[in-house]
This record gives structure tokens, C-alpha cells and sequence, in this order.
């Protein structure tokens, strides 16, 4: 079972415990908002005292139960030695019940139960929408938005088939996997020839033919009727499990905005308790009960609720938009990077350009049918783009062959031997001027066959370089030959002093540590070096898993447009962080400054306090929209 499966349990039980003490908190909260009209209307005497009592019966509750978040919360700073925001919210809390109570036995009339009580509810409903908010967009990491429930056929012991929810798989089982299914494991292909969607990691558009011994993933879509695997990885071992696992490790890692409310919010915190407790210090003996009122609504008036809500939520909903988009971000700290970008590198193949191999031409002409069937055997089980260019070719099944010895050399391509034939699909040490990529099939080291492929610009390539010109400067980075990437660098609008050509992965690092505050955009492995140089990597649609692995923004839209929805939604969440901060600290100066020049009561300050926590909440969902 999945480690987020293991949680469900414990945040629904949470959410009800929430819901619980809101609903407790809003039904006592009403009686005692009903019982406080006769005393304002004027009643006095034991009716009066009747209903003050009623108001402290029905407050217990609250205090005692409701408001335990608050205590909890508290205590848990002080045991780190710092100052959250419920330590001001207890505070008074507390100190407003002991006053109300011992004025209620002496038979005073200042009380605030009514006050204290609508200030525990608001902030529990505040606090319960920002939660939720933050539980829906933390959810769209979760695996089983990409693997959806689904029930398979398990192969058993005896060769009958039998039903399997895929909550229930495990590695080694063999899996039948219907049309339209989403495969939900790792595993290995056991059927012939099958048709699957693997976008989620390739970024091709068009299904992939994979024959036996082809590596499957999970979160990839079968096109074809059905089809077999044995399983491998479940869960969070998965590729698809790693990645996400690798999201939910960075996103909790706090990035310099989020310090820095930090840092705002504890001092407020302790200004206010300073400046409360030292202005009724100064003016008890003056007039006692209004150095009281006044002290008790500057701590509860300028709480840093505001602060501390702001900055978390606008991330999560920045994370949210973004999710929504296509864009997987690591951590919200890429959205403050990006404010200080200047330049942006584009890796070529697979990123301004399509990616996808296709075969052109052929020399001969005609490839055998046994040409075929030992070229798409040698290819079975690689993830190169070239075997999957050959797969495109060819989907007719050819058959099986089984080579004596088949491997694969790094740099060069298959080799497989059978009888006294050693067979190697190579690629050609470098591309023709015309940007065809050639491969040889040789039969020992005697070439007897030639195919071309050819990759093509993404059509929005040269619409999003022209966007980003308006902002950023903007390099072309690649392996190829220099008259290759001049071509496409030409189509994309991008001069001839701005493109790097026959780069390896060492040089791509260099260029990039270069020029700080980058934005690096890649999709092969050959990019990981210059991604860990980058202030901000992003991964495009097409890009390999260990690529992904590295890269601080995951594309799982086709093509490079997704950089432009990140460039705006990292605008949005700038300046709505702003927007919430200047709120937050225009309403802490003058609310603190009303609350001590006696125009806020602990009533008003009460209502004032959540209030500003919800106006934090509109400005950002309309800044995140």
C-alpha cells in the first residue's frame, strides 16, 4: 500500500476533527450571539445575570475543546523556541476568560464571552478553508491522480485468469491490461507487439509500439486491444512514484519568501506582546479596565494571522495553476527564482524540436523482411528514440529472434550475435549537412544497410522564443553539428551569436554556470549537468526520466508553450505574495494603532482579526486565478 494511501485515514480523520470543533464552535457561537441581544436591548437584574451565566456555560465548550488547536499549536513553538501565531490567539483567548469570569462572580458587567467566542469560530473557519485549499493542490501530487482505481486480470498459478484491483498488485504478477487501461506498475512486456501511450514520459503524441522484453511504466496508456506484463515496481518504486516522492520532499522545504514572513511574523508577534503588555504597565493604575480593553484588542486585532496565511496559500494555489497547466514544480521556491532571470537556454533535439525520429529514406531502397525482423529485435528492449523510429516504421510483427549475445553500446548503438554473425545497428559517427541522422546495420563490421531519420521545429518554437525575447536573453544549446543548429536557431528567430553547436554535456555545464540567474530547458540526459547549474531547470515533456529526476519543473504538456504559463503564473504569485504582505502589514499598523487610541474594542478586534485573514484569502485567489 501506498505511503499516501497509508495517510488517507489519518487526514480524514483529521478533517473531522476539525469539522467537528468548528461545527461546535458555530452552533455555541449563535446561542450566545441570540442570548447577548436582551442584555443590549437593556435587560437587567437576574435576567441579566441569567443570561451572562448561560453565556458562560455555553462558552466552556469552546474554550475547553474548540480551541485546542490554538494551545497545541502554541506549546509546539515554545518547545522550538519560537513564537507562532496561536501563542498571540491563546493568549488572548485565556486572558479574556479569566477577566470575563472574574468580573462575572463580582458581579461586574464586563464581559466578553460573546466577543471571545466569535473570535474562536472565525478563526477556525479561516483556518479550515486555508487548510483545505492547501490539502487540494498538496493532492495533486498524489500518484493516484496520474493511476487512476482499476481492476486487471492476474495470472495464476494454474493458467486461470482472475480478478486483481490494482491497490492489491504486487511485483512479479503477471497482469492482463485492457484498451484504454492505464498501466499501473513497472513491469515488462510479455505480449508480442502492443500499442501504448507514453506520453507522460516521452512526450511523443502518437502511441509507441513496444514488442516483448520492453520496459513498461506506470502511468502509461495501452491503445492496443490488451496486453501482458509481469511487474516489476509498484507504488512509490515505480519511475512515475520516484518523481513524485522527489515533489513532496522539495515542496516542504521552505524557500526565502516563506523565511522571511517568517521572520516578519514572530517579530510582529513579539512587538505586540511588548507593546500591549507595556502600554497596560503604563495606564492600569489610570484607569485600569481601559488599559485592559485596549491591551486585549491590540493582541488580538494585529495577530499575524494574515502573514502567516498569506505566504503558504499563494504558493499552493501558484502550485495548483501551475498542475493545472501541465507544469510539475518541485518546490515553490521556483516561482521567486524566476523573478530574477535573465537568461534562458533551450536545449535543441526534443525541446525546440519535436524529438521524434522518422525515417526518411533508406539505401537500398527495400529492407528485406529479415532486415527488418533483426533490426527490430536488436532494438526490443532499448528506449532509444531511434528504436522507437524503427518501431514507427515497421509495427508489423516480424517475429522473434533470439541472439546469443545482444547488448548495447553506450555511444554507438546494438550488437547481437547469432551463429558466426555478429549483427550491430550503429549510428553514424555525424549527421549530413541536411540534418538527417544516419544509421548503418552491419553484419560483422560489413555495412549493408543505411536509413535516415529527421526531427522538425515545434510549431509554437519560434512563437514562444519571440514572447521570452521580450524578457529574457535566449540561447540555443546542442550536440549537433553547427550547420544543423544554425538551421533551427534561423527558423526560431534566434541570431547566429546566440546558439552554442557540437556542446557536450561538460561544455553545456559550463556555458551555463556562465551566466547566472538561467533558466535552463532540456530534455536528454545530456542535460543534467547544465540543469544543476541552471537558478531554474525545467524538464520538457519529452525528457527522460533521469532528467526529470533533476530538473526543478516537470513539463507534461508537449512542447515548450508551457514556458510562458510558467513565466505568467510566477509573475501572479509574485505579485500576489506582495499584495498579501503590503495588506498584511497596512492593516497590522493601523488596526494596532486604533486598537490602542481606544476606536477598537476587544469585540470589534475580535471580529476585525479573522476578517483580514479571509481579505487575505480574496486577494489571493483573485491573484491566482
Amino acid at each position: 500500500m501506498r505511503k499516501d494511501e497509508l495517510l488517507l485515514p489519518q487526514i480524514r480523520q483529521e478533517n473531522r476533527k476539525q469539522l467537528l470543533r468548528l461545527g461546535l464552535a458555530g452552533a455555541l457561537t449563535g446561542n450566545i450571539m441570540i442570548l447577548t441581544i436582551p442584555i443590549y436591548a437593556g435587560v437587567e437584574g437576574l435576567f441579566k445575570d441569567f443570561f451572562l451565566w448561560l453565556h458562560f456555560a455555553l462558552f466552556l465548550p469552546l474554550i475547553f475543546y474548540s480551541a485546542i488547536p490554538f494551545y497545541r499549536g502554541a506549546w509546539n513553538s515554545l518547545k522550538v523556541q519560537s513564537l507562532s501565531v496561536d501563542l498571540p490567539i491563546t493568549l488572548a483567548l485565556w486572558t479574556g476568560f479569566i477577566f470575563s469570569t472574574v468580573n462575572l462572580v463580582r458581579g461586574f458587567d464586563e464581559v466578553y464571552f460573546d466577543s471571545t467566542a466569535s473570535f474562536i469560530f472565525l478563526i477556525l473557519v479561516t483556518r479550515y478553508f486555508v487548510h483545505r485549499i492547501q490539502q487540494i493542490a498538496n493532492n495533486q501530487r498524489a500518484l493516484s491522480t496520474f493511476i487512476p482505481p482499476q481492476t486487471f486480470q492476474k495470472l495464476e498459478v494454474n493458467g486461470s485468469w482472475s480478478e486483481l484491483s490494482s491497490d492489491k498488485i504486487l511485483p512479479g504478477d503477471w497482469l492482463l491490461v485492457h484498451q484504454d487501461q492505464t498501466i499501473p506498475a513497472d513491469g515488462v512486456l510479455n505480449s508480442p507487439v502492443a500499442e501504448i501511450d507514453a506520453s507522460l514520459f516521452s512526450g511523443e503524441s502518437l502511441p509507441q509500439i513496444y514488442h516483448a522484453g520492453t520496459a513498461v511504466f506506470a502511468g502509461t496508456k495501452l491503445i492496443s486491444k490488451s496486453a501482458s506484463f509481469q511487474v516489476t515496481k509498484i507504488n512509490n518504486s515505480t519511475a512515475l512514484g520516484e518523481i513524485l516522492t522527489e515533489l513532496a520532499k522539495e515542496a516542504l522545504k521552505k524557500n526565502t519568501f516563506v523565511q522571511l514572513t517568517d521572520r516578519l511574523s514572530q517579530g510582529l508577534i513579539a512587538a505586540v506582546l511588548l507593546v500591549a503588555c507595556g502600554y497596560f504597565l503604563l495606564n492600569y493604575q489610570v484607569n485600569f479596565q481601559e488599559a485592559f480593553h485596549r491591551s486585549l484588542a491590540l493582541i488580538i486585532v494585529a495577530c499575524p494571522c494574515a502573514m502567516a496565511f498569506g505566504t503558504p496559500l499563494a504558493f499552493a494555489l501558484g502550485l495548483r495553476k501551475a498542475r493545472s497547466k501541465g507544469l510539475l514544480i518541485k518546490n515553490a521556491a521556483v516561482f521567486e527564482k524566476m523573478r530574477n532571470i535573465k537568461t534562458v537556454f533551450l536545449d535543441k533535439t526534443g525541446t525546440v524540436t519535436r524529438g521524434q525520429l522518422h525515417l526518411v529514406k533508406t539505401y537500398p531502397p527495400e529492407i528485406s523482411a529479415e532486415h527488418r525482423a533483426l533490426i527490430l529485435n536488436l532494438e526490443a528492449q532499448s528506449q532509444h528514440p531511434l528504436a522507437f523510429a524503427f518501431r514507427r516504421a515497421w509495427p508489423e510483427n516480424h517475429g522473434s529472434i533470439n541472439f546469443e549475445e545482444l547488448k548495447e553500446i553506450p555511444g554507438v548503438g546494438m550488437q547481437g550475435q547469432i551463429n558466426s554473425s555478429l549483427w550491430t545497428l550503429e549510428t553514424s559517427g555525424g549527421q549530413e549537412s541536411s540534418g538527417f541522422v544516419g544509421v548503418s546495420l552491419k553484419q560483422n563490421n560489413q555495412a549493408i544497410a543505411y536509413f535516415y531519420f529527421a526531427d522538425e521545429v515545434q510549431p509554437e518554437s519560434k512563437h514562444v522564443i519571440e514572447e521570452l525575447q521580450r524578457r529574457y536573453e535566449i540561447y540555443l544549446l546542442s550536440g549537433d553539428r553547427k550547420s544543423i543548429v544554425s538551421e533551427t536557431a534561423k527558423v526560431c528567430g534566434i541570431s547566429d551569436d546566440r546558439f552554442f553547436a557540437e556542446t557536450s554535456p561538460h561544455l553545456k555545464r559550463d556555458i551555463v554556470a556562465a551566466h547566472p540567474n538561467s533558466l535552463m530547458v532540456g530534455d536528454g540526459v545530456n542535460d543534467i549537468l547544465a540543469f544543476r547549474s541552471a537558478s531554474v531547470s525545467v524538464a520538457v515533456r519529452s525528457s527522460q526520466l533521469q532528467n526529470q529526476n533533476w530538473a526543478h519543473v516537470i513539463c507534461l504538456r508537449e512542447g515548450i508553450n508551457p514556458l510562458l504559463d510558467l513565466v505568467n503564473i510566477s509573475d501572479q504569485t509574485y505579485r500576489t505574495l506582495v499584495a498579501n504582505l503590503t495588506f498584511a502589514i497596512f492593516y497590522n499598523a493601523v488596526a494596532g494603532f486604533l486598537a490602542l487610541a481606544g476606536f477598537i474594542n476587544p469585540l470589534i478586534a475580535a471580529i476585525l482579526m479573522p476578517i483580514s485573514s479571509l481579505c487575505i484569502l480574496g486577494i489571493t485567489m483573485r491573484g491566482i486565478r
